[in-house]
């Protein structure tokens, strides 16, 4: 449904859109009013963007001009996904690679002080570069909004976009946009209605390995520190043994060495997790696991068991397995992952399983992965 509207002497096209209908008309009017130099507003998660070509220098200065208040505009960029920015590392810090990869597309921004991003750059107009060189950091955000996924897919390179500093300043519904921008700059607004969020986007700021909340938005404190952790993942069968007393022990020695409680880990940049091939939702860790680490003063009374799904995997840093065929099935559904999936034992051997067993061969199981897993704290880098 198309709707036109004046505003002051320009008239703007407003594209109307319900929730029931295809969006095509609406991504394939919004490029070609992008690919014609013009800006376009286009709905976000917590905000509606008001958008440049970011290839396009000569609709850069209009796009400026948006700030007719000069009331703390920052530059944007919106990328498709997290490749954007990984495509850049080794120079990307780990934590920003973790932080991209797990909550984007999502209403947070990334915010670049060392202007690193130098194979990003390369694909803005000299325009755009200068713009942000004025600023304190080149700031990006992949949205998981659907219409604009679908332009930043049909558009050759991202898009450059306008924020508020403070993020008090947002565009929640598309009414918004003709009201506070100025008269002749806006040509087409896509209305898909209030946006879904009524806080704005979380701004994380990254200087090298440092990190920053600097707008705490829909992404509290917590949500940031898990996902910019490194996970290191332990799995056998059915998370029930082996795979729970690796958690367990790993949890507690990374613990002694960084000088704090195991529930602080997360505090320090890691988080410890596991779970297993076959294993079913929320199952307890065996009798014999609880009272041996129960021992050792480490608690698994409220372990449940996980099974390993693409999405959980995804989350991993590193994954150890108990067996090379645990191995040996990751990576034939996912042989991307052949440089995070390791096995647990240095020497190449398999742990066995202890299910079914008596206490001994639960102990001899704890012996082998306590042994092993001094090797890998051994290799692992805590800062």
């Amino acid at each position: 449904m198309r709707r036109d509207g004046r505003v002051g002497f320009l008239m703007v096209e407003v594209f109307a859109i319900h929730s029931d209908e295809d969006v095509s008309d609406a991504v394939h009017c919004a490029v070609q009013s992008l690919t014609r130099g013009n800006l376009v507003a286009i709905p976000g998660e917590t905000t509606y963007d008001i958008v440049a070509d970011a290839v396009d220098g000569n609709v850069i200065q209009r796009a400026r001009n948006c700030d007719r208040a000069g009331s703390g505009c920052h530059p944007l960029l919106l990328v498709h996904n997290h490749e954007t920015v990984t495509d850049d590392q080794p120079r990307i810090s780990r934590q920003a690679q973790n932080v991209v990869r797990r909550l984007w597309p999502g209403p947070l921004v990334v915010s670049f002080r060392d202007q690193g991003l130098r194979a990003l750059q390369r694909t803005l107009s000299a325009p755009v570069r200068d713009w942000f060189a004025q600023t304190e950091g080149m700031r990006l955000e992949a949205p998981a909004h659907q219409i604009t996924q679908q332009i930043l897919q049909s558009v050759p390179g991202p898009l450059v976009s306008l924020r508020y500093v403070d993020s008090r300043e947002r565009f929640i519904s598309a009414s918004d946009v003709p009201a506070r921008v100025g008269d002749d700059e806006v040509t087409l607004i896509l209305d898909d209605g209030p946006v879904r969020y009524d806080k704005p986007s979380t701004i994380v700021a990254f200087d090298g390995d440092d990190w920053s909340i600097e707008v705490e938005g829909v992404f509290g404190l917590t949500a940031i520190r898990h996902a910019v952790a490194r996970v290191c993942m332990f799995v056998c069968t059915g998370n029930t043994c082996r795979s729970p007393i690796a958690e367990g022990l790993f949890r507690r020695m990374l613990s002694e060495q960084l000088n704090c409680h195991d529930d602080e880990l997360i505090n320090h940049g890691f988080l410890v997790v596991s779970a297993g091939l076959s294993a079913a939702n929320g199952a307890p860790a065996s009798a014999e696991t609880v009272t041996l680490l129960a021992d050792r003063g480490i608690d698994l009374s409220a372990h449940e068991s996980q099974p390993l799904t693409p999405k959980l995997l995804n989350l991993a840093d590193q994954v150890y397995t108990m067996t090379s065929s645990h191995r040996a099935s990751i990576l034939m559904e996912r042989p991307d992952f052949a440089e995070h999936v390791h096995l647990l034992s240095q020497d190449g051997s398999d742990i066995p399983d202890p299910f079914g067993g008596g206490i001994g061969e639960y102990r001899y199981c704890e012996q082998m992965i306590e042994r092993n897993l001094r090797q890998l704290l051994a290799q692992t880098r805590l800062e």
